[in-house]
């Protein structure tokens, strides 16, 4: 393979602006940071709007960049009313790009700040070429893929999608693909993608079906992608970027310094790269979890990547021994030492008579300042080494003094205030400094934001007719209960594993679901789609296809959607709930893609759904929600891998049992709520949402509970009790989530 003639950017975490500046002493290229509103930390040092125009003064003074993280999901006032004032300022100053998961932010800013680049944040779920080109299309220039995937996906990103690849190389892992989790939403109302994320995954779970014991067996251990940094190098990657905004100033400069070194190391000698055990040593002392892992990039992942006893935050010793604090103290003492100031040459031309002038020059930029004309001296002349001593005098400047020469235009003695040479200087690099970030600087940047449609809270009505109910099953006899409300039911959603199976099975005339009766068929594909599964996806849809109408095909991501829209079937793609449409600007953008129908998502409440666009858009009434999609598996970690299948639990601290799936068809696990959410009691409610269809989903129920279900939807239409026999929860329909 072809060496890469550039390397990769460096990019580095700031979740202050001491990490700022630590990373850049440290050897960064760039640095992402979040504001104090929008950023997917929101108990990060955030800086305010000051600090963080002088932190992009700061970097652009360096040669750097910064990005600012924009990567939650926005509520409907938040976008239209507070997001370009936030944004305005620092796209004046010169931010060099937005990292960002909603989809009408996306919208909105490139109407609204056109110049401004933007990136598509692992928040989006982003699993291949598919979902990248969707984005690409769209204005988007670069993509952070989840960090899922391996190698040879990445390639194709890069290659069929045309954008940047940036990847982390180092730091936490989340168990869930990041923005497919609702665990911390759901549980205790702290949503990860409103950037409140409570970190439930590091804490013990029971787990049932595979051991039973205690442990902790979503507990990631952290990325350290240093013994295979020359493979992602030569992979193409853009930028690499290290994970821990969360993290101290130290950890920052510590991780980023190790990442400077080595990169440059390979590209001095590529043939000779090896990894230094010394600096690993490093890296796990600054910090791990009981050591690092390798991440996904050579694997669809394995149990080595799972820290089952949680060492370093049950055993305090782990986290403070007396190793760990000199290495921090070392750290703070190079950061304190190190003032990272930019070279400065300086000319001072004096003469009796002629107007003094002080020109200061760093790389391509010059500046002057011009002062009063020296005078003879009468008694006490002023050497050039006096005016050499003064005018280097850069102290707390963010210049280093190299090369200065004075200048005279005669030999005569002369006389000029110290007072005036100490205001040369400071006028002249208060303007080089200027000259060195102006560059940077975009006037009219603002354009107006078209929001056609814009939908006010409250217009939403009802429909005259009750929208249609259709039911998603995952076994044969949830079917069958479905198939006995025959009459209530408009159509039913089937696993494209379980759809093939019947049509194998079956004939066509003997199918229990399609349009016969008037039930329309639907097909779910998984709930992530990666690039190895396209083919075999078509396929399989292709074989259904010839035996059977499909209505819709229900999406669970971003590339299941550009998956479908590749092979032309765009027009019956169903974007589920966790193709996030918080806004509406979100719901337009989406349906941009050609789509049939969005779900509204869980995380909205009652007066949110009022003031969304509902039109086009399905409701789920009952079903336990997706806490977590993931590439990891519970019973390959616990027990190994079986390709059996089926269900596992876990169970928390405080007896709460959660279902979890094996989709071995598709390598992947999904965690569901404890109890299902239920809007049946609320349906009149329910009713003034005005969505075009509503949902029932259905996974670890049996037979009887569907019937039981379907035949509380059933009264709850016609006005009378809609009571479950069994425990529920009402979700966010009510609370909704900060």
């Amino acid at each position: 393979m072809r060496r890469p003639d550039r390397k990769p950017e460096l990019l580095s975490p700031a979740g202050s602006i001491e990490s700022l500046h630590a990373a850049v002493k440290a050897g960064a290229d760039a640095v992402y940071i979040g504001g104090r509103n929008f950023g997917a930390r929101a108990y990060a040092d955030n800086p305010d709007e000051q600090e963080l125009l002088e932190a992009i003064d700061y970097i652009h003074f360096h040669g750097k960049k910064l990005y600012l993280t924009v990567n939650t999901l926005e509520k409907e006032e938040e976008l239209e009313r507070e997001l370009g004032d936030f944004l305005e300022p620092y796209v004046r100053r010169g931010l060099d790009g937005v990292i960002v998961q909603d989809f009408g932010a996306v919208d909105y800013i490139s109407r609204v700040f056109p110049s401004l680049p933007i990136h598509a944040s692992t928040q989006m779920a982003v699993t291949g070429a598919a979902g990248a080109c969707l984005l690409a299309e769209r204005g988007i220039t670069r993509v952070v893929p989840a960090r899922e995937l391996t190698l040879p996906e990445i390639r194709e990103i890069r290659e069929k999608a045309g954008v940047e690849v940036e990847c982390f190389i180092h730091g936490a892992m989340c168990y869930s693909y990041s923005g497919m989790c609702l665990m911390s939403s759901m549980i205790g109302g702290r949503s990860g993608n409103r950037g409140r994320c409570a970190g439930i995954c590091r804490l013990p779970f029971q787990v049932g079906g595979a051991g039973g014991r205690r442990m902790y067996p979503l507990n990631m251990k952290d990325l350290c992608a240093l013994p295979i940094l020359p493979d992602l190098i030569r992979a193409g990657i853009s930028s690499f970027k290290i994970e821990g905004r969360m993290k101290k100033p130290e950890y920052t400069a510590g991780v980023t310094k190790i990442y400077r070194k080595n990169i440059d190391r390979y590209f001095e000698d590529p043939d000779g790269y090896w990894t230094n055990p010394a600096d690993l040593a490093y890296l796990e002392l600054l910090f791990s979890r009981d050591g690092f892992t390798e991440g996904y990039y050579h694997s669809r992942g394995s149990a080595d990547m799972i820290d089952l006893e949680n060492r370093r935050n049950s055993d305090p010793a782990v986290r403070n021994s007396k190793k760990v604090q000199e290495l921090y103290d070392g750290i703070r003492k190079e950061l304190g030492e190190d003032e990272r100031r930019r070279p400065v040459d300086g000319i001072l031309e004096i003469g009796a008579g002629a107007q003094t002038k002080l020109t200061l020059k760093s790389g391509a930029f010059c500046t002057s300042s011009d002062g009063a004309p020296a005078q003879k001296a009468l008694s006490r002349p002023v050497s050039d080494e006096r005016i050499l001593e003064q005018i280097r005098k850069f102290g707390g400047s963010p210049f280093r003094p190299e090369h200065f020469e004075v200048r005279r235009s005669g030999d005569e003695p002369l006389f000029i205030p110290v007072g005036e040479l100490n205001r040369l200087r400071r006028e002249a690099a208060d303007r080089l400094s200027e000259a060195v970030t102006a560059p940077y600087r975009r006037e009219d940047i603002r354009r107006e934001a078209a929001d056609e449609g814009r939908t006010e809270r409250g217009t939403n009505h009802p429909v005259k007719s009750p929208a249609p109910l259709f039911v998603q099953v995952s076994d044969r006899e949830q079917l069958r209960a479905v198939l006995n409300h025959k009459d209530s039911v408009c159509g039913i959603i089937v696993p494209i594993g379980l759809a093939k199976q019947l049509l194998t099975e079956e004939t066509p005339a003997q199918l229990p679901v399609g349009t016969d009766g008037g039930r329309k068929l639907r097909i779910a594909l998984p709930q992530i789609v990666r690039s190895c599964d396209c083919r075999r996806l078509d396929r399989e849809l292709k074989q259904i296809e010839s035996q059977a109408e499909i209505e819709g095909i229900l999406a669970g991501s971003l590339d299941g959607i550009g998956f479908l829209k590749s092979t032309g079937r765009e027009k019956c793609a169903i974007a589920d709930g966790a193709v996030y449409t918080m806004n509406n600007r979100a719901v337009r953008y989406l349906r941009g893609f050609g789509v049939m129908r969005d779900t509204i998502p869980h995380e909205l409440n009652f007066r949110e759904m009022l003031g969304r666009e509902n039109s086009a858009s399905e409701l789920v009434l009952y079903g336990r929600t997706p806490l977590m999609v993931s590439a990891g598996c519970v019973r390959r970690t616990v027990s190994g891998c079986d390709r059996a299948g089926g269900w596992l639990s876990l169970t928390d601290r405080r007896g709460a049992s959660f279902p979890v799936q094996c989709c071995c068809d598709f390598c992947c696990n999904v965690i569901y709520n404890s109890l299902p959410t239920s809007l049946l009691q609320d349906f009149e409610d329910v009713r003034r949402v005005g969505a075009a269809s509503f949902r029932i989903v259905f996974t670890i129920e049996t037979g009887r509970e569907a019937d039981q279900v379907l035949s509380a939807f059933e009264a709850a239409r016609a006005g009378g009790g809609a009571g479950l026999p069994f425990p529920v929860t009402h979700g966010h329909f009510r609370r909704g989530v900060q």
